[in-house]
């Protein structure tokens, strides 16, 4: 491979970021790429975490500073929305939804939406899905 080649992939706009092409049957079978979050972002996220579900407890848990179950629900479904505003991208790495579209996205949360959000939290490697964290668990024993 050329070393301009090589210059041309490393300075593309999604370069620095671990993404996934995912096909979406539930959307006419479109593909998507979905990323990680930017670093930037994740300042962001755990800002409007702490912001939507309370402050952070001594032991680095969220308290939810005593919100209904169904007011924590709207903010955990807000920022899988606001998520996926910002790592949804179509096949050429541009922007599905914009951060206009973060409320109309939160009343449509559901599971393919949900599906997208774990694929960008795994290609981030912040956070273990249940299953991982036994495997891990059980791995300590």
């Amino acid at each position: 491979m050329a070393k301009n080649s090589i210059r041309h992939l490393a300075l593309s706009p999604l370069s620095g970021f671990r993404c996934k092409k995912e096909v979406v049957p539930e959307w006419g079978g479109s593909e998507v790429v979905v990323r990680e979050p930017s670093s930037a972002e994740w300042s962001e996220f755990r800002r409007l975490s702490l912001e939507l579900l309370g402050q952070q407890g001594a032991a680095g848990q969220t308290e939810h500073a005593g919100l209904s179950e169904e007011e924590q629900g709207r903010a955990y479904r807000y920022l899988d929305a606001w998520v996926i505003s910002r790592v949804v991208l179509d096949p050429s790495g541009q922007r599905v939804f914009s951060d206009d579209d973060v409320d109309m996205l939160c009343d449509r949360m559901g599971p393919v939406f949900t599906r997208l959000v774990n694929i960008s939290m795994d290609l981030s490697g912040m956070f273990q899905s249940p299953a991982q964290e036994a495997h891990a668990e059980a791995k300590k024993d």
